[in-house]
Formats: C-alpha cells, structure tokens, sequence
C-alpha cells in the first residue's frame, strides 16, 4: 500500500511538472497507440520537409528491415513468386552481398500510418503482407517511377531518390 501511495505522488509530481508524459502514458496503458501517432506525425513531418531518407535510418525501421529480411530467409518474395531463389544482389564492385532491401507495398508517402506495419488490411478486410524482401532489382520494377529519367536509360536499373537503404 505504501508503495502504491509513493508512486502515486511521484507521478502526480511529474506531471505538475509537464514532464515525462511517456511515464503517464505508460500508466494509463495508452503509451503504444500514442508512440504510433507520434511516429506517423513525424513521418508525415519528414515527407513535407523532405526528408523521408531519415525514416529509412531510424532504429525502429533498422529493426523491422531486419527481422522481416530475417523471417524471409533473406529470400526476394518477388522471385520466389516466380520460382527463383534469390538471396543475395551484386554490388557495384561486382561483390555479393545479401539481401537488404525491404519494400513498403502500401508506399510511405501514400500510407505514413503504415510505415512500421508487417501488413495492411484491404477494403474486403482481407490482411496482406506489407513489408516484403525483395532483391535490387525486383525493387527497381517495383519503382519505375525512381529510375533515372535524366539520361534517358529507363532500362537502367538505378535510383535516384532520397530512400537510402
């Protein structure tokens, strides 16, 4: 009971004080449903200033890339659908290197709500994947809009955006 009253004036203390809402939060049981609200706020914040290269190295995204990647056997969901096994891509050096690149089916600037979200829910309520492995490449078809349109090589596989992945 007395430690029940100590944090009970300790929390009422530091919320007089305007500080560490986190801890009040946690208390109400609300803390996760408002870090997604912040995160989509910033998110939406980083695609007005653009910014959105930051999203793309934030620990949170590091995470989920990884555990996705990690999940999928670091395998190209997207050759795997036409029978291919491809884990690893070639570098500019020639070099392989293994598969690092997830891509958002439900785009981030389009869906900043599910920028961290494994999957979406279509309008029948179905849930699909929204996080999928894909290799470079496959990337590279996924986003035809990224390609460099300057040179006019559009069969040139290569982006020129801000995601750096």
């Amino acid at each position: 009971m007395e430690v029940c009253k100590s944090l009970a004036s300790f929390m009422h203390r530091l919320l007089r004080a305007r500080q560490h809402r986190a801890a009040w939060l946690l208390l109400c049981g609300r803390a996760a449903e408002e870090d997604a609200m912040v995160t989509e706020e910033w998110i939406r914040g980083l695609i007005k200033r653009g910014e959105l290269w930051k999203f793309y190295k934030s620990k949170d995204w590091v995470r989920l890339k990884e555990s996705v990647l990690r999940d999928a056997h670091y395998e190209c969901a997207e050759c795997r659908a036409r029978g291919i096994v491809t884990r690893y891509d070639i570098d500019a050096g020639g070099q392989k290197r293994r598969l690092s690149t997830v891509h958002h089916v439900m785009r981030v600037r389009q869906h900043p709500e599910l920028a961290l979200s494994r999957t979406y829910r279509d309008r029948d309520g179905a849930e699909h994947a929204n996080l999928i492995p894909v290799c470079k490449a496959c990337h590279n078809r996924l986003h035809p809009e990224k390609r460099n349109h300057r040179t006019g090589d559009h069969d040139r596989e290569r982006f020129t955006n801000e995601e750096r992945w």
